[in-house]
């Protein structure tokens, strides 16, 4: 199959515009945390910090930003703002790719696998990839038709994993629904602990190259599904995987994570196995039978916790709370009655949760086996 770089569909130049100059001008943002949301952000001049790309309908855009989250969006035919995109999107231009083609190439195992070894910076949200190694990746471009006829095939496959997802998400929400119907009035009372007085963080950093360590799965922020609290465990490497380094801190079986960058996205899950957390994420265990790993998952997800995150977490980069705002928040701690009483419907909810997320994760399976075929050219050669 015919391959080519990256370098080709990169424009040399691409026109900026500085908003704040244009204050009563509506654009339409194409920005990381939009992406995060599904959707471009509608904004007035005034509204936007800094100066922006122009983008327009068809281009590709990559985030070079936190590069293990695999971020690829299609500008799709603007209203009559504006498109403009942050400065943290690689763009691809031009005619001889079909961008959903494209699309899913980028977000691909094979190309994610070369994508890592451009990136540079510190960890965490620091890390970026660099544009100038990013060109010379080469990545498989079979003839136009025959692209569209991929990415069809991928859109039927991701379709199909989508499905699954939206049903564990519905299941999710009938759970929340459950939560608030029992728990919501004490919400809103005044009698409160903080969690500081429930539960720990843990601390402890680990040596993720130790034999002990390297065979533990390394769950960062872009395995957990935002408001489902779904880890999507066919996507977690192993420490050994993800070429870890640094220590990192282990969670047992029962913990709470919670990704501490962009809390709105609300990415709270429950640990159902042992492994390690990346440096975005904190691994919670309560301290005592006061309060329920269960119930700790919910308050954490619930809309209080998600107002306090809003208003407490440091918006001077990128939003992020830190370990004194997180233990300094004030849940209600019902009866243990009670909570055991959520915990045996939940149960039953996770019955119906683990079918279906069985049925998902042969989803993924097929979909990775299709990936691998079709930019290899063995999609084509078994029509």
């Amino acid at each position: 199959m015919k391959t080519v770089s990256l370098e080709e569909f990169m424009p040399t130049r691409t026109p900026s515009v500085n908003p704040a100059k244009h204050p009563d001008e509506v654009f339409e943002l194409w920005s990381i945390p939009a992406f995060d949301d599904g959707r471009p952000e509608i904004l007035a001049g005034a509204e936007i910090g800094s100066s922006k790309k122009c983008v327009e309908p068809g281009d590709v855009l990559l985030s070079r930003i936190v590069p293990h989250i695999r971020r690829a969006w299609i500008v799709e035919p603007s209203t009559d703002s504006r498109q403009i995109a942050s400065g943290e999107w690689m763009i691809f231009r031009g005619t001889d790719f079909d961008a959903n083609y494209l699309r899913h190439v980028l977000i691909s195992d094979p190309f994610h696998a070369q994508f890592m070894q451009t990136v540079a910076g510190v960890g965490g949200s620091l890390l970026r990839a660099r544009p100038e190694s990013v060109k010379a990746i080469k990545i498989p471009l079979p003839p136009l038709e025959e692209q569209k006829r991929i990415a069809g095939i991928l859109d039927q496959a991701d379709a199909l994993r989508r499905l699954r997802a939206r049903a564990l998400d519905k299941l999710k929400t009938l759970g929340q629904a459950i939560f608030y119907e029992m728990f919501g009035d004490e919400l809103q009372s005044g009698n409160r602990l903080k969690l500081a007085d429930l539960i720990e963080v843990r601390s402890s950093l680990d040596d993720p190259k130790l034999p002990e360590n390297a065979s533990l799965p390394h769950v960062g922020p872009e395995h957990i599904s935002s408001g489902s609290g779904i880890v999507d465990w066919v996507r977690v490497r192993t420490c050994a995987e993800d070429g870890v380094t640094s220590g990192k801190y282990v969670f047992q079986k029962g913990d709470v994570l919670f990704s501490k960058i962009r809390p709105y996205l609300n990415k709270v899950a429950m640990g159902d196995r042992k492994g390690m957390c990346s440096a975005d994420m904190y691994a919670l265990h309560v301290l005592n039978e006061s309060i329920s790993s269960r119930f700790l998952h919910f308050i954490l997800g619930s809309r209080d916790f998600l107002s306090y995150a809003d208003t407490v977490s440091n918006r001077a980069n990128i939003p992020k709370m830190n370990r004194t705002q997180l233990l300094a928040y004030t849940t209600p701690v019902p009866t243990l009655a009670a909570q055991q009483e959520f915990e045996a419907t939940m149960a039953k909810l996770d019955i119906q949760a683990n079918l279906i997320r069985n049925a998902k994760d042969i989803s993924d399976q097929l979909f990775g086996s299709l990936q691998a075929k079709a930019f290899s050219g063995r999609l084509a050669s078994e029509r």
